[in-house]
């Protein structure tokens, strides 16, 4: 406790609803009603946490000449159509001369409308300031899985997108149901529902076997950091210098990675399952 004395706290469960239920309704990184974060006593909430409940929002950085971009619910809103949001963003982005960098956080992103990301990245391959090495970051952690997988490995194919953070919480080959929808089966007796995945879903490679996306720059937020406000993982995607981001994209050999092979950058060299020895 903030006296410095321990104190045992019995926090009652919630009655069992089902796994669908659960996770239809699960707020990633959000506290439960009622209960104090660490930074609530901050005068100004830090950027990452400010519109948690939107769908999509974007803001601009000038004294970092960023954008930042932040995708919490990939589903579509009525009020803000993903398309309009898209053509308003980019429009910004390839209007004002001063705008250098897109960075697209993630770290909310528990899944969802893995489509929407075939419309960013698409206007992203259409803007050459974004679409080179140092142009995009992509902050992600523990939370990022899904559909958020997808987004990074189409992101990863497509164009140079700079890691940063924690490794995401999925495999970037994912066991998936059709359109995300996997069929729900009771345990035969039971109120218990599991879901079953029906196929694979690539969103790299087929022969693309990490475990996970390693960061490219491998940033863990600790509670002191999220207490005080401290985002080093935004930080560092503003302040890493695009004149050195090819270094991130090229091979041993200083050669720079064709886009359809991005495991093969040297940032994801632990990033596959180690092969136990018979």
């Amino acid at each position: 406790m903030p006296n410095g004395k321990n104190e045992t706290i019995f926090l009652k469960a919630d009655e069992h609803i089902g796994y669908s239920s659960v996770i239809n309704t699960s707020r990633a990184i959000d506290a439960p009603e009622g209960w104090i974060q660490g930074h609530d006593n901050l005068s100004e909430t830090p950027l990452w946490l400010k519109n948690v409940t939107d769908n999509y929002w974007y803001d601009i950085i000038n004294e970092n000449k960023a954008i930042f971009f932040q995708m919490n619910i990939p589903r579509y809103n009525r009020q803000k159509p993903w398309d309009k949001f898209l053509d308003e963003m980019f429009k910004t982005i390839n209007e004002n001369n001063d705008i250098e960098r897109l960075i697209i956080d993630l770290r909310h992103h528990k899944g969802g409308n893995d489509y929407m990301a075939k419309a960013l990245v698409r206007n992203i391959l259409l803007s050459p300031k974004i679409d080179r090495p140092g142009g995009l970051y992509i902050i992600t952690n523990r939370v990022t899985q899904s559909s958020g997988l997808a987004f990074i490995g189409w992101m990863e194919m497509a164009s140079y997108p700079i890691i940063v953070g924690e490794p995401a919480g999925a495999h970037p080959l994912l066991k998936n149901g059709a359109w995300g929808n996997h069929r729900a089966i009771n345990l035969p007796g039971t109120t218990i529902t599991f879901r079953v995945s029906t196929h694979n879903e690539n969103m790299t490679d087929a022969i693309d076997d990490r475990h996970i996306v390693a960061p490219d720059i491998p940033i863990t937020m600790t509670y002191d950091d999220y207490e005080s406000g401290k985002d080093s993982a935004l930080e560092a995607a503003l302040y890493f210098p695009i004149d050195k981001a090819h270094i991130l994209f090229e091979d041993a050999g200083g050669r720079l990675i064709p886009r359809y092979l991005p495991w093969r950058r040297l940032s994801q060299k632990n990033a596959f399952e180690k092969k136990k020895e018979e």
